[in-house]
């Protein structure tokens, strides 16, 4: 009697329960859906990761005579447009409407034209920045919230400012470091 029980204990261990099952069928439903879906991550992007990395970002994308970035709906929705069409969306770019100033310490504030979409519908772009077809970018100043950011095409970082007075002081002391280099 004992040997029987013994035999059934060793079959029942060698199986896999019910909730075994559903687990690894979750498990590897959700790996699917993530890496194989339509749905990416990457278009859905923070604001900080973002606008500091909108260069390298932008630099992924092939294109013939143009590139660039539009930002619509105070910049929760960007487009992106290869050679005149719209090729991908990105969401929640900018989390708040960010301000564009030309790239000089003028701080004069750039105003973008509007565009038109599917159905005639315009759009306010409050945001963008472009590649042109010999991979020169606009380079540009964004006040977002409580930070200035800095786009230079030429050192191809960005650079990052607590306040915009400080954009300024920044144009002066790269005029300084030029004077004194010559």
């Amino acid at each position: 009697m004992i040997s029987i029980i013994q035999n059934v204990d060793k079959t029942n261990k060698k199986s896999f329960t019910l909730i075994e099952i559903i687990i690894v069928t979750i498990i590897i439903s959700l790996v699917y859906y993530f890496s194989i879906s339509s749905f990416s991550f990457s278009k859905i992007i923070s604001n900080k990761t973002n606008i500091q990395n909108i260069q390298t970002f932008m630099s992924k994308y092939s294109f013939d005579n143009s590139l660039s970035l539009k930002c619509i709906n105070d910049g929760k929705k960007c487009l992106v447009f290869r050679d005149g069409n719209v090729t991908d969306e990105i969401l929640n770019l900018f989390l708040e409407k960010p301000i564009v100033y030309e790239y000089n310490k003028s701080l004069k504030i750039v105003e973008f034209s509007d565009i038109e979409l599917e159905h005639l519908q315009r759009y306010e772009v409050c945001f963008e920045y472009n590649i042109n077809k010999y991979r020169k970018k606009k380079d540009i100043i964004v006040q977002v919230k409580d930070k200035v950011y800095i786009l230079n095409s030429f050192t191809n970082k960005v650079i990052i400012l607590e306040y915009l007075n400080d954009v300024i002081d920044y144009f002066d002391n790269l005029e300084y470091k030029v004077r004194n280099d010559f």
